[in-house]
């Protein structure tokens, strides 16, 4: 009666290690990251194209678009 409680509580405090281990695993940021408060300013408004771009009917465009 004592030995399915013991394995009980093995494969419990197994899945506790497992699951302390897991969320541990990447480690802390370090210092020199911020929170990503500032991605946006370095988050730039054109996309690079290569190739041709072209309108519905072929002709090929050239200027400013937004």
């Amino acid at each position: 009666m004592k030995r399915p409680w013991a394995l009980w509580a093995t494969v419990a405090v197994a899945l506790l290690f497992l699951g302390v281990g897991l969320t541990q695993a990447q480690g802390p940021q370090p210092s020199g990251m911020g929170s990503g408060a500032g991605t946006e300013a370095a988050v730039d408004n054109v996309i690079p194209i290569q190739g041709r771009l072209t309108d519905s009917a072929g002709n090929p465009l050239n200027g400013n678009y937004s």
